[in-house]
């Protein structure tokens, strides 16, 4: 669950990102949120992730409240969260499996741990077979895949990302009930109405 209790983001006196957002995401929904170029997306993006912190209002994911969290506990929550950027960030000299296996060697998992996550987030989004290739020789969509499992590899809190396609995929495939908060971040509203799920739209800041 994500909510958003009346949020402002100001980088300056009067210079709003974000201006009293209020909204709520419920555990396992898959939104949608949309705009034109500047209108706070990313801003609320780095607000989820704690990158940021709102100049006012409160911000809650799952039992968690952001005004509580001490700096020294900002890493930890972020370790629960995945978030897919459209230029994949892969590490181009290792595997498939050692790609979406990152995050939980950050987190310190046991290797039996690391390997049963990796093996079903792989399954998960279709590349079961592909654990040990390289992420070069895959398909540009392979690669945006192979991301997606890095992002849910530990059943994180929340997954944002910026490719609509490999997002309605992965629901798809993943079902429609439980686990983490997906949500795209982009400009296709009418990707949103075709699967049938919530869209947010951002308007002038």
């Amino acid at each position: 669950m994500i909510n958003f209790d009346r949020v402002s983001l100001e980088y300056l006196p009067g210079r709003y990102a974000l201006r009293d957002v209020s909204f709520t995401l419920n555990a396992g929904s898959f939104t949608f949120l949309t705009g034109h170029s500047g209108a706070g997306k990313s801003s609320l993006l780095r607000l989820v992730a704690c990158l940021e912190r709102p100049s006012h209002g409160e911000i809650q994911v799952g039992n968690i409240l952001y005004k509580q969290l001490k700096p020294r506990q900002e890493p930890a929550l972020r370790q629960q969260m995945g978030i897919v950027f459209q230029d994949n960030q892969l590490l181009l000299d290792r595997s498939v499996f050692d790609n979406v296996a990152f995050p939980l060697i950050i987190g310190g998992y046991r290797y039996a741990d690391i390997k049963t996550r990796v093996s079903a987030a792989l399954k998960r989004v279709g590349l079961g077979d592909k654990a040990l290739e390289n992420p070069q020789v895959l398909s540009g969509g392979e690669q945006q895949r192979i991301g997606i499992a890095r992002a849910v590899v530990a059943r994180s809190l929340s997954s944002a990302q910026r490719h609509a396609t490999d997002a309605i995929k992965l629901r798809r495939r993943a079902g429609a009930t439980g686990g983490p908060n997906l949500f795209h971040i982009g400009r296709p509203l009418a990707a949103g109405h075709r699967v049938h799920e919530r869209a947010v739209r951002f308007g002038a800041s």
